[in-house]
């Protein structure tokens, strides 16, 4: 935009100076339009100038097509100003091109627009303009009170503009029938002339003297400039030289020279046919390029349109999804609540089972328990992610020993089925380093076995690693029923499932493949499906290569259990509480329980526990965040806490990840806790 509008401020003195062709060199390049679309002033601006030069060069169609995307690009900028500028100069255009009944009506709009908008210049040029289109049209009486009105607002006009302003107004009284008042205004302009508008002045000046019986003078006057054309710097249309010969003719005749009169009778003919054509014309393409806009228009507000359709369903669509996550988080909460007493109260029993019978209705509970946090886990997974608190911790990995694990943690499933699930490592792969996050890695190369399984009824599942350009490339292959081309796409949208109408829960929620594809984007690793329906589905995925083997494939310390904790638990539910103590105490720790942290603060009996569990959503609304914070400031800031939800909105997750207190999810499985409570120093 600024290149442009600089070029056009290098062409307008070059227009000036009579260089219009250098200057639409300067401006005729269409494709640097575009780039103006956003800025209506700067278009108006750079097609303005260009209309200038074309103007000059007579491409009268052209400079008519820019003089109304000028008028276009005006309304675009809601300013008065820059319309009543554009609607003066395309009336001054059309008036050129003798199409004066637009002419005027564009002027008596510019007018409206230049009133609202104070623009000073473009007034005036609009007020000749219409006062010159009244007279052409000879609307003598409407043209003298226009020239009065005109004259009260004669100290508006820049010196620049005197002489023209005078000689038209001469010419409206002179029309009107006051030949007096017309001569002074007439003589007023001679001190004024600066550009020499010599055509005009002559043509008024012979029709009052030949109102005022002066024929003589007038023939003679009309005569030397037809026959001189003397230069200046409007040259002239074919109506400014119809009028000149018209009244040359009225001259001769007068005179009584038939002859002479007849002769410039006969040019007036033809020039009134080349102003007729011209106007015809002018009015015809006129209509053309005011239908293109017309379309140009509509076209825009359809588009408008639909983008504020689409806006609509936008936010529609956000405000479902907002919905989706506030019910997500409403009934994990409520629902995983009673699971994570369950699993708890199981995990509490199982040492006190005897009887083999007693012993597998535990493990059948436990499987239950187990499915239907699988379940509430893939949920959180998604409004996890949906809360933007999913931050990959990138690292090197050693790629063989993660797909091994996840092959020998199925192995099971798949023996089940009856299914083969192998592993297939190349030699350059065996040792492979890529750049990735183990934990969110692990959980979507796990979905892509786990859905693989699902879906496979003869046959199995084969994990492979080889190189792939600089990187490693990890690909599931199964033997399954495959996915038709229409269903590959939708595979990867949330709770979508081919062939499960009816909802079995074994088939889990449809969250899988949506998971991993949220989970790679994540990532930056390239995820590619696959598949032919009846012949099995591959699903690939691509790693960035990393040199820092070692870091990869450095051993883990794994901490013991430590006996005797303290443990403090502030939890409101009763249940909970109470299956949290029963196993607690199985393991050796000794408890202090609340529903909030006052019995636990100083001077409590129990003393400084060694660790501290918390609800993050207690009763009476109470948060507990809040609550292991005035823990922490009472017992120190390094006490060990855990923080245990079942929330899953969106706010609830980030408050959490911005607290940076170590968290889990209910229903919190036994192991995991233990796991925890082994990295608690012993004081």
């Amino acid at each position: 935009a600024g290149r442009a509008c600089c070029a056009a401020l290098d062409a307008l003195p070059q227009v000036a100076r009579g260089g219009a062709a250098q200057a639409l060199a300067m401006l005729a390049d269409d494709a640097a339009l575009p780039a103006l679309a956003g800025n209506p002033f700067a278009r108006q601006f750079v097609l303005d100038a260009r209309a200038m030069a074309r103007q000059a060069l007579e491409q009268w169609d052209a400079a008519l097509r820019d003089r109304y995307a000028v008028l276009d690009a005006a309304h675009a900028t809601a300013c008065d100003g820059a319309v009543g500028h554009a609607l003066a100069m395309l009336s001054s255009l059309q008036a050129d091109l003798s199409n004066v009944d637009d002419a005027l009506r564009l002027a008596d709009v510019a007018l409206a627009h230049c009133e609202r908008g104070g623009a000073g210049t473009a007034w005036v040029i609009a007020a000749m303009n219409q006062l010159a289109a009244l007279v052409s049209l000879n609307r003598c009486a409407e043209a003298v009170r226009r020239a009065d009105d005109l004259l009260t607002q004669i100290h508006r006009l820049h010196a620049n503009n005197l002489e023209p302003a005078y000689v038209l107004l001469a010419w409206a009284l002179q029309r009107g029938g006051q030949s007096e008042r017309a001569q002074a205004l007439l003589d007023a302009s001679v001190p004024h002339r600066r550009r020499g508008h010599w055509m005009e002045w002559t043509t008024v000046q012979a029709e009052i003297w030949l109102a005022t019986g002066r024929s003589a003078e007038a023939r003679a006057l009309c005569e030397r400039f037809i026959a001189e054309r003397p230069l200046s710097t409007k040259t002239g249309s074919p109506d400014d030289w119809l009028q000149l010969h018209r009244a040359a003719a009225a001259a001769c005749e007068a005179q009584g020279e038939l002859s002479a009169a007849l002769a410039h009778q006969r040019e007036s003919q033809v020039l009134y046919e080349t102003v007729v054509g011209r106007s015809a014309r002018a009015r015809r393409l006129t209509l053309e390029i005011e239908h293109d806009l017309d379309r140009e228009r509509w076209m825009r507000e359809r588009a408008q349109a639909e983008q504020a359709r689409l806006d609509a369903l936008n936010r529609a669509l956000e405000a479902a999804s907002l919905a989706k996550s506030r019910f997500l988080a409403a009934a994990s909460h409520d629902l995983r609540q009673p699971v994570h007493a369950l699993a708890l109260q199981v995990a509490a029993l199982r040492p006190h089972l005897d009887a083999p019978v007693q012993r597998e209705m535990a493990a059948r509970i436990e499987r239950c328990v187990d499915a239907l946090s699988g379940m509430f886990n893939t949920l959180l997974d998604l409004s996890q992610m949906d809360a933007g608190v999913v931050t990959p911790r990138v690292a090197p990995l050693a790629l063989a020993p993660l797909l091994a694990r996840l092959v020998e943690e199925q192995a099971s499933v798949a023996e089940g089925k009856g299914l083969r699930l192998a592993l297939r490592v190349s030699r350059r792969a065996a040792q492979a380093v890529a750049v990735s996050d183990a934990e969110l890695l692990a959980r979507a190369l796990r979905n892509l076995v786990v859905n693989a399984l699902k879906f496979t009824r003869e046959g199995g599942v084969l994990l492979t690693l080889r190189p792939r350009g600089a990187g490693w490339r990890v690909e599931v292959w199964d033997t399954g029923i495959g996915i038709a081309a229409e269903e590959r796409a939708r595979v990867f949208d949330e709770f979508y499932q081919v062939g499960n109408e009816a909802r079995q829960r074994e088939q889990g929620l449809g969250l899988g493949l949506s998971i991993v594809q949220r989970l790679m984007q994540l990532l930056d690793h390239p995820l590619a499906l696959h598949s032919q329906l009846g012949h099995g589905t591959r699903l690939v995925i691509d790693l960035p290569s990393s040199s820092d083997a070692a870091a990869a494939l450095a051993p883990a310390d794994g901490p013991g259990l430590p006996l005797g904790l303290h443990v403090a638990v502030i939890e409101d539910d009763l249940d909970v509480r109470a299956a949290l103590r029963q196993l607690l105490e199985q393991w050796g720790c000794r408890v202090s329980e609340a529903d909030h942290a006052a019995p636990l603060l100083p001077p409590a009996r129990g003393g400084r526990p060694d660790a501290l569990l918390v609800d993050l959503r207690l009763g009476d609304g109470r948060d507990g965040l809040l609550e292991a914070r005035a823990m922490r400031m009472a017992w120190g800031e390094s006490l060990p806490t855990l923080v245990v939800s079942g929330d899953s909105a969106p706010e609830r997750l980030r408050s959490l990840q911005a607290s940076g207190l170590p968290w889990a999810h209910k229903p919190l499985a036994a192991a995991a806790l233990r796991h925890w409570l082994a990295s608690v120093p012993v004081r």
